[in-house]
């Protein structure tokens, strides 16, 4: 590690804030530039984000049953777009959590994923106090410069959701409040493989403590 600090000085670091920069920027005027709900490339704007839009006017419709329904779902999103939209984006999560996006379904479409957007970056936040940095701030700034992060805000993606329901079980597993622990990884069945992870976490954890 000695070998590489010595690489890591401070102009090479903020060559990391220039990069990203322009990278936010570029997203935000590419969505700016664009017309209706696509970008300036004709795509449409959150990407990923128009499946659970879709899902949660399926559910504030009462359609319920066709939540699998791809023909059904495909025909909302080309309603949603409401332009020549040939894509398709099909929602494979599991049927509770179409319920969290029927709210964000009851407005238009560019204001819902404005909305889930601050509510990622409010997640990350959070997410990041229960981690108790020394610097929280400044933590969440250089989260920022991260390209998963960048990624999950504009592909409108549930992933700093995630984060931030695994950053609350940590920290009530690492004060031994283990019950709420459990309830708050329950939270989480959507995403299986991270379910699967802190059993096998537990299960270590208990074989160790006995």
């Amino acid at each position: 590690l000695a070998n590489v600090d010595h690489l890591l000085t401070y102009q090479r670091i903020s060559y990391a804030w220039v990069f990203t920069g322009v990278l936010w920027i570029a997203w935000l005027t590419n969505i700016i530039q664009g017309s209706g709900n696509f970008d300036l490339l004709h795509k449409v704007i959150g990407t990923d984000y128009i499946q659970f839009y879709a899902a949660g006017q399926t559910l504030r419709f009462g359609q319920e049953n066709r939540l699998y329904d791809f023909a059904y779902q495909r025909q909302l999103e080309a309603e949603i777009a409401d332009a020549d939209f040939s894509g398709y984006y099909a929602y494979i999560n599991l049927p509770f959590l179409a319920w969290l996006f029927v709210p964000f379904s009851a407005i238009p479409y560019l204001w819902s994923f404005a909305l889930w957007s601050l509510l990622g970056l409010a997640g990350l936040w959070l997410g990041l106090r229960f981690l108790g940095p020394e610097r929280p701030r400044r933590e969440f700034a250089w989260s920022l410069t991260f390209f998963p992060v960048f990624a999950s805000i504009s592909y409108g993606q549930n992933s700093l959701l995630s984060l931030l329901l695994f950053c609350i079980v940590y920290a009530l597993w690492r004060h031994r409040h283990s019950f709420w622990a459990g309830i708050a990884a329950s939270m989480l069945l959507y995403k299986p493989q991270l379910i699967l992870a802190l059993g096998l976490l537990w299960l270590l954890e208990w074989r160790r403590e006995r």
